[in-house]
């Protein structure tokens, strides 16, 4: 009887920097993985590109000078690497947080109450992100949250989305009104 034993490949992408998931997956794979085990914090796999080649990429040049290595592993999320075997050909890596799932987004939550304050926000913000623009390789936007004056101050669910995924979120928390607290004289 004979054992037929598929491996699935994963794709790895190396983030040297910010850039959004949706663009990193658009270029070819830094790494090809045999995931061995996934665990709740962790993900350990074989790598399937020639050892040399490993050895030979920027990445692990970096890593072996000391410095944190990112990947995003396709399926899987982001993973920080935490142990090369080289001999093995295994890799480990730890589950991390990454910038790189967040849209380049600014979302800005005007208050309604204050409208002309509000349009000269909305305008310094759209001048700025267009002084940034010149500079940035990602094209940054601003999104403003819609909301009318008689509308209550609940987030929806959408709103909630947009500001998990929003690089820069800016809310205006000026308040809308005050009351005066007397003070108890004490006995």
């Amino acid at each position: 009887m004979q054992t037929i034993v598929a491996i699935i490949a994963l794709k790895a992408w190396y983030l040297e920097q910010y850039e959004p998931i949706k663009q990193v997956i658009q270029k070819p794979c830094t790494l090809r993985l045999s995931r061995n085990s996934l665990l709740k914090t962790g993900l350990r796999a074989d790598f399937l590109d020639d050892r040399l080649e490993v050895e030979s990429s920027d990445w692990f040049e970096l890593y072996l000078a000391g410095r944190t290595i990112e990947f995003y592993i396709q399926g899987s999320g982001s993973y920080v690497v935490s142990n090369i075997d080289l001999v093995s050909q295994e890799i480990y890596f730890t589950k991390c947080i990454s910038t790189s799932g967040l849209e380049p987004i600014i979302y800005y939550c005007p208050q309604s109450h204050y409208q002309p304050a509000n349009e000269a926000i909305t305008n310094t913000l759209n001048n700025i992100i267009d002084k940034i623009a010149e500079r940035s390789r990602i094209p940054i936007s601003l999104e403003t949250t819609p909301r009318s004056p008689k509308s209550p101050l609940r987030i929806s669910n959408s709103q909630f989305q947009k500001i998990n995924k929003s690089l820069l979120v800016i809310a205006d928390v000026t308040p809308i009104s005050t009351f005066a607290v007397k003070e108890q004289s004490s006995l």
